[in-house]
């Protein structure tokens, strides 16, 4: 059963993960208009990750015998003119989302909440993972950027490192 302070919390992060798929589309979107098909598959990849997470949070609302409250998303049309520009606002919204999750397992902690705590912390850990991805990718636009690869070459770079690390 989660505690009464922690529903809230559980819809915040929802939400904060709903609005994070929903940039990663928006992004995808301008990578795909710019031919960077590997950038775009990996954000609408990226996109699904957090849609799963909606999901998790959303039903573990739900069979806690509470209500999931879903808010719409709106962010600003920032184009991106550069894939230094689009990782830094990925990995910005990744590190928003993951300091959300350690503020609320802490919550859930201080309130006696363990199977709250333990489900955000499992979380956490693929947050972690993920923000590790994308911090690499990151380095990666900013060491084929200073070699003077254009953005259709990085984009091909980044996939190869996406796919060495799926595989």
């Amino acid at each position: 059963m989660v505690m009464s302070g922690m529903v809230q919390n559980l819809n915040t992060q929802m939400n904060l993960e709903f609005s994070a798929s929903n940039l990663y589309l928006h992004l995808s979107d301008w990578c795909s208009e710019n031919k960077l098909i590997g950038a775009a598959n990996f954000l609408r990849a990226q996109a699904q990750i957090n849609v799963t997470h909606v999901i998790k949070l959303f039903d573990y609302i739900k069979k806690s015998g509470d209500h999931p409250i879903v808010s719409g998303t709106q962010f600003g049309d920032e184009p991106c003119s550069t894939l230094e520009d689009l990782f830094q606002k990925i990995l910005g919204e990744h590190l928003k989302l993951s300091a959300t999750l350690v503020e609320f397992t802490r919550v859930a902690k201080s309130l006696n909440d363990d199977s709250t705590a333990h489900f955000l912390f499992i979380m956490k850990k693929e947050h972690q993972q993920n923000g590790l991805l994308l911090q690499n990718l990151l380095d990666e636009v900013r060491i084929s950027h200073k070699a003077g690869l254009c953005m259709q070459q990085t984009d091909r770079r980044l996939m190869n490192m996406v796919n060495k690390q799926l595989h």
